[in-house]
């Protein structure tokens, strides 16, 4: 029977299958045509989403890592937000790196889904933890990093395919077409060998941190090699995208040193670090937003890019 105290949780598990629904749905039966779309469906779709947001900081958090937990929300929200200006240039971006908005796509996707387990089905004040936190500790998960390898392979995949597309030298086409084949092996392997979402998988963590800088070091070195014409610094989306993906990877990849022996060792301190690495993620955020920004500069590049 359902109860007072059970409703609230009832209502924010009802508020993201709604947002599943009029959301994704919505965008993908209507992609090519939002701007034929009625302003009051606009709406309700807006409204929907703001409660999506909304529902898992309706509880207020009494220890760290639940303040990680929030902060982690929070950087899980501009996954969407970015994802809402991506969609608004889509034209441009579609046109010259769609592997780009595939990434974000997934990604959103991928963090709607994560939002929905770990702040919902698997929140502790929730009556579904009872049911499902036994089976979940029969695998030996006892923690909310087994999604992890997901977000992996994802951007494995996209960011992957976006670094052959954006290289032009044939040689690094092929490396990262092969690369991404052996980063799939590689995680698969992590997670059916290893057992990587039973815990923090700071191996994964480390080999997609140095394959971000790698393919993102490469980028930048060609826009600094190719002639941008007439198109200033600023308004140049490959630039922005580039330092968005290169400075919070890097900023990581120095914490991520510390990351395993605290999380082994003194717990409260890795929640604490690790709230800092979420705060490169924003900047990172805002860097891509920006880039994205100016995406309709990207018809005005030489045919180089």
């Amino acid at each position: 029977m359902l109860t007072i105290q059970q409703y609230d949780q009832w209502f924010a598990l009802a508020g993201y299958l709604l947002i599943l629904l009029f959301f994704f749905i919505f965008i993908a039966k209507d992609f090519h045509k939002l701007s034929e779309i009625p302003k009051w469906e606009k709406t309700l779709v807006f409204l929907l989403f703001l409660l999506a947001i909304i529902a898992p900081f309706l509880i207020i958090p009494d220890d760290t890592e639940k303040i990680l937990m929030r902060s982690g929300k929070i950087t899980d929200t501009f996954v969407f937000i970015l994802f809402y200006y991506i969609y608004r240039s889509r034209s441009f971006i579609l046109q010259k790196i769609p592997a780009f908005f595939k990434l974000w796509y997934a990604l959103s996707i991928f963090f709607f889904c994560d939002m929905i387990v770990t702040s919902v089905l698997l929140s502790g004040k929730y009556e579904f933890y009872k049911t499902l936190l036994p089976k979940l500790e029969i695998l030996g998960i006892n923690n909310f990093t087994f999604l992890s390898p997901i977000n992996y392979i994802i951007k494995f995949i996209f960011l992957g395919l976006f670094f052959r597309d954006i290289l032009k030298e044939s040689i690094w086409k092929k490396a990262f077409q092969y690369l991404i084949w052996a980063l799939m092996v590689f995680e698969l392997v992590m997670v059916f060998g290893f057992k990587s979402y039973q815990a923090y998988d700071s191996v994964s963590s480390t080999v997609k941190n140095f394959f971000i800088l790698f393919g993102s070091g490469l980028f930048l070195y060609r826009f600094y090699r190719t002639d941008s014409g007439n198109l200033h610094l600023q308004k140049n989306p490959y630039f922005w995208i580039g330092i968005g993906l290169f400075l919070p990877t890097l900023t990581e990849m120095f914490m991520e040193f510390v990351f395993t022996k605290l999380f082994h060792t003194d717990i409260d301190s890795f929640f604490k670090y690790y709230l800092y690495r979420n705060a490169s993620q924003i900047i990172g955020f805002m860097l891509f937003i920006y880039g994205v920004w100016h995406a309709k500069y990207l018809k005005h590049l030489p045919k180089e890019y």
